[in-house]
């Protein structure tokens, strides 16, 4: 079930957060995309869910890429994780970034069992080709890599999938 991060208690013994979590409403104001609320279901959630309490091992700020891959990983070794995010689900889907991923994170991300469709869609590169001086120059990656390469992929895209992986396993945003 989705958690509003209104309804989060912080319990760990450092500092910062520990005072400030009855504040989240003001720490976190809605953002560009609308109520935060509406992030995981389109609707704000009142009345019987309003002020409930929830547990978790890790708290993630951000439902960006990293926030998310680091959720997924985190869920699929079996530790509880909810993810807290300001800005409405299309929001974030809708923040358009870069789209080259090293192969390095090309493989974490199907690790994360959310690469299906980035090893369908992404495009492979194995070098690039730069012009100047009036001439054309090519960098082989591949070659200088020792057999990595690069793809293009749009961060909108790895966000996607990644909030898909995550609506799979059941955890909460």
């Amino acid at each position: 079930m989705p958690v509003d991060f209104r309804d989060c208690h912080y319990r760990g013994r450092s500092s910062g957060l520990r005072s400030d979590w009855k504040r989240w409403p003001d720490l976190f104001p809605s953002g560009p995309g609308g109520d935060p609320r509406d992030f995981a279901t389109g609707t704000s959630r009142r009345g019987a869910e309003a002020g409930r309490q929830m547990r978790t091992q890790v708290a993630i700020i951000g439902a960006g890429p990293a926030g998310q891959l680091l959720g997924q990983l985190l869920g699929r070794a079996g530790i509880d994780t909810v993810i807290v995010e300001r800005s409405s689900r299309a929001h974030v889907l809708s923040r358009i970034r870069a789209g080259v991923l090293e192969q390095g994170m090309a493989d974490l991300l199907v690790e994360a069992g959310a690469g299906e469709r980035l090893l369908r869609e992404g495009l492979v590169h194995h070098g690039v080709w730069l012009a100047f001086a009036n001439r054309r120059h090519r960098i082989d990656l591949t070659g200088l890599t020792g057999g990595r390469h690069v793809t293009v992929y749009g961060q909108t895209e790895v966000t996607r999938d990644l909030l898909q992986a995550r609506d799979a396993m059941g955890a909460p945003i």
